[in-house]
């Protein structure tokens, strides 16, 4: 109890403050919310409740409409359907649930009850706060009107705008008299610049997530002293662009639009062993800087790329794992319905990783805001259901959707994780798995003779159906694997590197389309699960069940196309729709890829909705700058680093983040920058930092990760094979950087869920930012962090040897530029000396005290 009030203490006395950014919850959508909204709970609404309760259906039965969140929380002649954030207390669950039979929806004559699904979707609404962009008063007809939506300026050609003239000394490149213009409009003035210690350190957690240490503290102040710091910086930035841990850094934001981890989450939550290659790519393809528009080719059609060499394929082909990694049912009984919602969730990445688009929201009707029409959503999803993706799983009772991997060629120089195999051992493995399949078709024939048996009249085991769910489910689980594992192996042992990605479907077959045509002509269901190239059909109000005409497989026409895009009949148009995205004269995807840099940088981005460029996302604050940018962008080969570079060598990034009254009183959101935005580090970078900070970063890249060693089968069983704890980041966890750590869907470690990683359930390109006291408890009370605290104190106490008394002042400065990057002004020193003073004696117990006190700090936790 001593120790955590000195902590406490610690804390709270010393000059360290909260960061000065805004952290109450904004009263706008988060992307992720709105997403979940448009793919999950709108369609559910439109399709099971709008018929009778809705205004465009002019029907309120019961007074109620659910057209709106004003008007679920008003609610009809019960009272409120809904109470924000507590599903018990919600009436329209008891509704959907079927408590009573007489206040049941939906009725029995429309549609009857809703799946289990379907209820934990409106479950899981209500408790995130029921997130709804719907307005009462909106006007539908004006998202109807297409030609009206296009009008919005996403939909506009990027134009090269004048560059603003300027007669001060301020701007020092074009992006500062760009932002001078818009801030002088506004009656804005730019504030000081940062001090050369927060801009250090500003720029090392940017450009690699990494402070700086104090030998390159001290190195940047010499270059500050003999060149100037102009000089330096520029310097400093060059050598930051070419470290190795700008790949990691960068890399690790867009995992977070890849919607990247390593399980399937959802129900059935089944590891991704093999995941790790597609981040490693991603990383890689940051530090050569790769050009963006190549980069985007490759993870939609890698595997469709020329290559010269078996590295290179490997690499298109491990690239292709972007369409991989989501996550999806793998318990879903119908396969028809599992390739449609997987289709879907392809559908929804590509296009807002890449242009910023909610093209997913068209899947079950036109979409009720953009100009995207069912069918061109139709014409999308043909392509990606020619597609086969190469997911892996494990096959089981409860995993109905086992695929293979890729794999990669031989000589392409990949690392593998598992050791080789004997030759006997291979062997040994293979009889097992011929003995296993023998066994269940045995398994199978006695079943279907007790069936008969029991038909005829005579005796049957009344326990066969109980025994046979028993032992089928084991040889399954066995199955799967000794499948699994001879999966990852030649006959003669060798391992065999193996990756996520996609591949084409075979070509329909003759004989095949025309047994879909007579079945289409003759009115009855087509049931394919769409094992080759072909076509979708428009399903009404997405329903499999209720499929119309089919739709040729193309990019959506609505959004601009040409002949040079058409899809030939023999392939999926993966490739096709992979050059329509990253053409040079595309209004989305280079303005989507600038946006997202600059608000990385910057705190926010010139369009605030970064993952919706979309008629409900926001308006440019700046678009001259925008399309300046994104031109340039093009014009310089897609270069993400040269980009990177002219943003953070203007004096827009070099701005302190001082508060001054009366910008504030014009400009309270700093929409035109007239400071700069105050940053909360990322759960990694804190992480990551308390490692630098302590000596016990390993920065090298990690080979694999620790799912890959534990193998495949669900996360459940895998974590506990393994003997580890997902859900506290343990000091037996590799002392790499974060993103090397196990990341599977609804196991992440503690610190990184605390501080907001993504869920990955869906494309973010920006993370919230919450301010919690789960977050402060934990920097107190983990034992993780105790135990980096231990090696802080034992850095600083070797650093300035000597009694404590005299090397106390020493030990106070060194500690602050150990962990915040900056020397103590002299009323901190002074508290400091006290809490030394008041702790008595003993070293180790007084400056582990204090190290954890600034780890804990909201200074630490931020970017000023």
């Amino acid at each position: 109890m001593k120790t955590l009030n000195v902590l406490i203490f610690v804390t709270c006395c010393l000059f360290v403050s909260e960061p000065s950014l805004a952290q109450v919850a904004s009263s706008t959508i988060s992307q992720k919310d709105l997403a979940f909204f448009e793919s999950k709970v709108r369609p559910l609404l439109v399709e099971k409740c709008y018929q009778c309760h809705s205004s465009k259906e002019n029907s309120a039965e019961g007074g109620l409409l659910v057209d709106s969140r004003e008007a679920l929380l008003q609610g009809g002649e019960s009272g409120p359907a809904v109470i924000a954030g507590d599903v018990k207390a919600s009436l329209i669950m008891k509704a959907i649930q079927y408590d009573s039979p007489d206040f049941a929806m939906p009725p029995l004559d429309a549609g009857g009850k809703m799946s289990a699904a379907e209820i934990e979707i409106i479950a899981k609404w209500i408790q995130m706060g029921l997130p709804d962009p719907r307005k009462r008063t909106a006007n539908t007809q004006q998202y109807q009107d297409y030609k009206e939506a296009k009008k919005w300026w996403s939909f506009q050609p990027m134009k090269q705008p004048v560059v603003p003239n300027s007669q001060s000394t301020w701007a020092s490149n074009n992006i500062d008299r760009f932002v001078e213009k818009a801030g002088t409009e506004k009656g804005l003035k730019p504030g000081p610049d940062a001090s050369w210690e927060v801009l250090v350190r500003r720029v090392y957690f940017d450009l690699t997530g990494l402070p700086p240490t104090i030998d390159e503290l001290t190195r940047f102040e010499q270059d500050v002293l003999r060149d100037g710091l102009d000089k330096a910086f520029e310097a400093c930035v060059d050598q930051l662009l070419e470290s190795p841990q700008f790949g990691v850094q960068w890399g690790r934001h867009w995992l977070d639009v890849a919607r990247y981890a390593e399980s399937s989450g959802r129900e059935v939550n089944v590891t991704y062993p093999h995941a790790w290659r597609y981040r490693d790519w991603v990383v890689d393809a940051f530090n050569e800087d790769k050009p963006y528009d190549q980069f985007l080719r490759e993870q939609i059609a890698g595997d469709l790329l020329p290559s010269n060499s078996p590295a290179k394929k490997a690499d298109n082909l491990i690239a292709t794992g972007f369409l991989a990694v989501g996550s999806r049912a793998l318990n879903e009984n119908n396969p028809k319905q599992f390739a449609v919602d997987q289709a879907d969730e392809q559908i929804d990445a590509v296009f807002q990783a890449s242009m910023g688009l909610t093209v997913g929201c068209a899947r079950c009707h036109d979409h009720k805001f953009d100009p995207i029409p069912q069918t061109d959503y139709t014409a999308v999803a043909g392509i990606f259901l020619s597609t086969k993706t190469h997911f892996g799983g494990s096959s089981g009772r409860q995993d109905r959707h086992t695929t293979d991997h890729i794999a990669l060629p031989s000589g392409s120089g990949q690392n593998v994780v598992i050791k080789a195999k004997s030759p006997s051992e291979i062997a040994k493995l293979q009889k097992e798995l011929d003995e296993v399949n023998a066994e269940f078709e045995e398994l199978r024939r006695s079943v279907m003779q007790n069936m008969s048996a029991a038909k005829s009249g005579a005796n049957a085991s009344p326990n066969i159906d109980r025994n046979y769910i028993r032992q089928r489910n084991q040889l399954e689980q066995r199955k799967s694997e000794l499948t699994t594992t001879l999966e990852q192996y030649t006959d003669k042992g060798e391992p065999i590197a193996l990756a996520m990605g996609v591949s084409e479907k075979q070509p329909e077959t003759k004989a095949a389309k025309n047994i879909r045509k007579m079945v289409s002509k003759n009115g009855s269901r087509n049931r394919s699960s769409f094992l080759s190239i072909s076509d979708s059909p428009v399903f009404a109000r997405g329903d499999i069940e209720l499929p119309g005409e089919r739709v040729p497989r193309g990019v959506p026409p609505s959004l601009g196309s040409s002949s040079k895009y058409d899809v030939p009949e023999d392939v999926s148009g993966r490739l096709e729709l992979a050059r329509w995205i990253t053409r040079d004269n595309n209004t989305f995807t280079a303005r989507v890829a600038v946006n997202r840099i600059w608000s990385h940088l910057i705190g926010q981005g010139i369009v605030t909705s970064l993952d919706n460029f979309g008629t409900t996302g926001a308006a440019p604050t700046h678009p001259e700058l925008l399309d300046y940018l994104a031109l340039q962008f093009v014009a310089e080969g897609w270069s993400n680093k040269k980009l990177i570079r002219q943003i953070v060598l203007s004096h827009t990034y070099r701005m302190g983040s001082n508060f001054d009254e009366s910008s504030f009183t014009i400009d309270p959101e700093n929409s035109f920058l007239w400071r700069m935005n105050a940053k909360r580090l990322t759960g990694e970078s804190i992480r990551d930092g308390i490692l630098v900070a302590s000596g016990s970063l390993d920065s090298a890249p990690a080979i694999g990760s620790p799912i890959a060693a534990m193998g495949a089968g669900r996360v459940e069983r895998a974590m506990q094979m393994a003997g580890r704890n997902f859900r506290g980041l343990q000091p037996v966890e590799p002392n790499s950087r974060s993103i090397y750590l196990s990341l599977a869907r609804s196991a992440l470690p503690e610190l990184l869920e605390l501080f907001e990683a993504p869920d990955a359930n869906a494309v973010q390109g920006r993370r919230d930012s919450t301010n919690v006291p789960a977050q402060s408890l934990y920097m107190l009370n983990s034992p993780w962090v105790a135990s980096q605290a231990r090696l802080i104190a034992q850095r600083i106490e070797d650093a300035v040897p000597g009694p404590m008394v005299e090397s106390a002042e020493g030990r106070i400065d060194y500690a602050y530029r150990l962990v915040l990057g900056r020397t103590p002004n002299s009323q901190e020193r002074e508290i400091a000396m006290k809490l030394f003073k008041s702790l008595g004696a003993n070293p180790d117990v007084i400056l582990s005290s204090f190290a954890r006190g600034l780890i804990a700090s909201g200074e630490y936790r931020s970017i000023d």
